[in-house]
């Protein structure tokens, strides 16, 4: 739907709740790629295969 900066703020925001939840890094690493803040990006990227090596999303998005 194009709406990134909305979806960003979703996933601060359940980063927020959860600093734990591999999928909201993932979320919000494809939101930053589409923004184009990629160094950010690769940073939550990190993130969420250090959570969560072994999840098929975060396998399947790198």
């Amino acid at each position: 739907m194009g709406r990134f900066e909305e979806a960003l703020a979703d996933y601060d925001r359940e980063i927020g709740l959860d600093l734990g939840h591999a999928a909201a890094y993932l979320g919000r690493c494809c939101a930053k790629c589409e923004l184009g803040r990629h160094e950010e990006a690769v940073e939550d990227y990190d993130r969420a295969v250090q959570l969560d090596p072994d999840s098929a999303a975060v396998v399947a998005a790198g």
